[in-house]
């Protein structure tokens, strides 16, 4: 598996603290390298399986995601790394 290394950020200081509402990032950095592995392990279980699908699926689902909660009856979080998160997991199957 390929390392996405250290990406500079212009204008960011590595070592300044971020704020509060980025903590749940890793949520959505975690489901991006458990969804490649689990590409490469169950494509044939994903309904999107090709780049250009699976984000046009992505963007799709996040224009649309207040709908897939109410439809699972779920509430919206309102942290938004968690909806992303969910948009992410979620665009291997949406249509």
């Amino acid at each position: 598996m390929r390392s996405l290394g250290v990406m500079p950020l212009a204008g960011h200081d590595p070592d300044a603290p971020l704020p509060e509402s980025w903590q749940n990032r890793k949520l959505a950095t975690a489901a991006a390298w458990e969804l490649a592995a689990d590409f490469e392990r169950n494509s044939e279980r994903w309904e999107n399986t090709t780049l250009p699908d699976y984000l046009h699926a992505l963007s799709t689902l996040l224009m649309s995601i207040e709908h897939a909660y109410a439809n699972n009856h779920k509430a919206i979080p309102e942290d938004p790394w968690v909806v992303i998160t969910d948009a992410l997991k979620g665009a291997r199957f949406y249509e």
